[in-house]
């Protein structure tokens, strides 16, 4: 027996190709007038951040979310924390003025991606979410180790977050 696939108009509200597995929809960015979710903060200083988070900005910004360096000169007076503690770890900005730091902004991006959302269910069960944890913390600590033997150059010049007082770039949602 041959089973013909039909495929629903896009804009039906529950047609397939807005659906994805596990019972998610595709994040509605249309009620946010700037359609942005958050900032993906990295350090530019790490080469493996400089070479991973732009890696997949295609994927993030799909999504409503955009990337910059931790050194950006408005993220230290967007997060409100010292430059030391600033660079520690990847952050998200949320439009709302909230911000989540290392582990979490990984669990909260693959929670919004469709294919990335058991990465996400793994992470988040209970043994398995101090794995987690754990991983992240280890590598971050020595990612610029990481950056050398992998060959992968930071950029040096960046100067620390918070040098000046101006706003993300096209964006006046995160103050």
């Amino acid at each position: 027996m041959r089973v013909q696939r039909t495929r629903s108009s896009p804009s039906a509200p529950h047609s397939p190709l807005t659906r994805y597995p596990l019972g998610g929809r595709r994040a509605d960015t249309r009620n946010d007038r700037s359609g942005q979710r958050g900032w993906v903060l990295f350090d530019d200083r790490c080469g493996f951040c400089r070479r991973w988070v732009p890696f997949w900005e295609t994927t993030l910004k799909e999504r409503g979310f955009r990337i910059a360096p931790l050194q950006s000169p408005w993220v230290g007076r967007a997060l409100a924390l010292p430059d030391d503690v600033v660079a520690e770890d990847l952050r998200l900005l949320l439009p709302e003025g909230g911000s989540l730091a290392g582990a979490d902004v990984y669990r909260y991006l693959m929670r919004r991606i469709w294919w990335a959302y058991p990465l996400y269910a793994l992470s988040a069960a209970p043994v398995l979410r101090n794995l987690f944890d754990w991983g992240y913390r280890t590598f971050a600590a020595n990612r610029y180790r990481f950056s050398t033997a992998c060959r992968l150059s930071g950029n040096p010049s960046a100067s620390p977050p918070g040098t000046e007082n101006t706003g993300p770039p096209g964006s006046d949602a995160i103050q």
